[in-house]
């Protein structure tokens, strides 16, 4: 009876963990290679203030597509969940993004960077140059995704989330 039981949770477990192509949900699973291995910091640096931009989801997979299946949350939803800091800035300012890229660091190190804002239902790419970006002219609250993405030694990507209130 033991045995019966022991293939019939060996089988429950293995058939739940195929993916057959369906979009990754990873609502409670972040990592699903490197065993929970958060992504490296990235601070939002506004004049002389800085905060971390919030790492919301990561994906790290020898196969890199399986990644590409997760899409990021709505940065509003985030800002709600995990209460996150609120930059002040002004219409045209220019905001630098530090992206860690230490040497010493074990955890996987991005290669490819994609900042979009979020506005309603639009998400608008916005250009980073020389690690940083001008505030867009849309007065009020920007809610901001910044995508790192690695495919070096580890493959995988990172989602990194950053709400700014933006004034004239």
């Amino acid at each position: 009876m033991k045995r019966l039981l022991l293939i019939f949770v060996t089988f429950f477990i293995v058939s739940g963990c195929t993916n057959n192509d369906e979009i990754l949900s990873i609502e409670n699973t972040q990592s699903v290679y490197v065993g929970n291995v958060e992504p490296r910091e990235v601070s939002i640096i506004i004049k002389d203030a800085a905060f971390s931009a919030y790492p919301d989801r990561f994906c790290w997979n020898k196969d890199i597509k399986v990644c590409k299946k997760m899409e990021p949350r709505h940065p509003k939803d985030v800002e709600v969940k995990h209460n996150l800091p609120i930059g002040r800035v002004e219409v045209g300012e220019v905001v630098k993004i530090q992206y860690d890229f230490s040497n010493y660091s074990t955890l996987p190190k991005g290669n490819h960077f994609e900042l979009m804002l979020y506005q309603g239902d639009e998400i608008i790419p916005i250009e980073v140059k020389e690690e940083s970006f001008i505030v867009p002219d849309i007065k009020g609250m920007q809610y901001y995704v910044y995508k790192v993405t690695s495919d070096k030694e580890y493959k995988g990507i990172a989602y990194h989330t950053f709400v700014l209130n933006a004034q004239e």
